[in-house]
């Protein structure tokens, strides 16, 4: 009998021992890739000429049907050899080649078949070589990447998923994003009619409520991976199916987002409040982009957007508010070896050197800035 207790007991030793290493094991695995330390305080001077090997400035062609209006300087994208730009302000979208020349427009505002009533968002569907848009209703419309853009299908969003603003495509599904939504965010798989909520992100809920959230899209694409950015930490996770895996985390030290700091019965904190908060706390973070060796950030800090530059290679990290020639930064698109910023003019000029500008129309329309990184 003793034999048998003794064999009991080296089993469940074995069992606990085994339990222990597969929980340090799961540990271990949600780690994150990168954990970048931050001193806000030291910042240094830096030149566009140690950022990016070359600058080019492409003005948009200048004709009625190709302006932009002031809607359109978060929501635009570079796919193939194409800007794809979303006109909130006239409910369309607009294409221009890389040269700036328009190439048409994708207008089908209504209430009928193939027609949408509000666009928040738009994505390129490489699976199905579409135009994807998010419109504010619950639809998700596609249109074929060529000619006049003929309608392909239209998906109505399950209705669980409240106040959506931003999308992403990923393979057969669908990363939805909500701001006002107790779920942030969600993947949708339409064919199976499955909605998930993704496990792994922080409950930022009552943050966002509060205007921390990143200027734009949260999401972004690197190696054909899609990432969600944490607009009030800055964190950053590799989208996996319903999984958000962490990929990158900021140390900001006595300046790290503090959530009970935030108050939450504000509806949409106005920029003079978030500013106000910067003082002790930095936070938004209004745009994260990457690329195989650096990593692009810019955070609100003392009233103020510092842009911050990780080099994944050497781990070294670079803080800036402006560059050494006294001009702003903000990451922009990434596609290829490319950084791409839309931009109006009164902008550019407090983006580029001036020898850079060149309009060739009295009332020039938006101009794209192409660096090279």
């Amino acid at each position: 009998m003793p034999s048998v207790c003794v064999k009991a007991k080296a089993a469940i030793q074995i069992l606990t021992i085994s339990l222990l290493l597969s929980a340090c094991r799961q540990q271990q695995s949600i780690v994150a890739d990168y954990h970048v330390d931050v001193d806000l305080l030291r910042t240094q001077e830096i030149s566009f000429l140690d950022l990016f090997k070359e600058i080019d400035v492409i003005p948009l062609e200048a004709t009625d049907s190709a302006y932009l209006n002031v809607s359109c300087l978060s929501t635009y994208l570079v796919v193939e050899d194409k800007l794809i730009v979303l006109d909130r302000a006239d409910n369309s979208i607009k294409f221009f080649n890389l040269d700036g020349k328009w190439c048409g427009t994708l207008s089908k505002y209504g209430r009928g078949p193939g027609e949408y009533a509000m666009l928040t968002d738009v994505d390129y569907n490489k699976e199905r070589r579409s135009v994807d848009i998010l419109d504010a209703t619950g639809k998700i419309l596609s249109y074929a990447f060529e000619g006049s853009f003929p309608f392909i299908r239209e998906l109505s969003i399950p209705y669980q998923m409240k106040g959506l603003v931003n999308f992403k495509s990923s393979h057969s599904g669908y990363y939805l994003f909500s701001g006002f939504d107790s779920s942030v965010l969600r993947y949708w798989e339409p064919d199976s009619e499955g909605l998930f909520e993704v496990e792994g992100i922080p409950m930022v809920e009552q943050n966002r409520r509060a205007g921390y959230k990143t200027t734009g899209s949260p999401f972004y694409v690197f190696d054909e991976d899609i990432y969600y950015t944490d607009g009030p930490t800055g964190q950053v996770f590799r989208l996996v199916g319903k999984d958000a895996l962490p990929h990158l985390s900021w140390n900001l030290g006595r300046f790290s987002f503090k959530s009970k700091q935030v108050d939450a019965n504000k509806t949409g904190s106005s920029i003079n409040e978030l500013k106000r908060a910067s003082n002790t706390m930095a936070g938004p973070f209004s745009a994260i982009r990457e690329t195989s060796c650096l990593v692009f950030a810019n955070v609100l800090f003392m009233g103020r957007g510092v842009n911050i530059i990780y080099d994944k290679l050497s781990d070294v990290t670079h803080l800036f508010t402006r560059t050494q020639e006294g001009l702003m930064f903000s990451p922009g698109f990434v596609c290829g070896k490319y950084m791409y910023f839309l931009a109006p003019p009164e902008i550019a000029r407090q983006l580029v050197p001036e020898e850079k500008l060149s309009f060739n129309s009295q009332d020039p329309n938006y101009v794209l800035i192409k660096y090279l990184i």
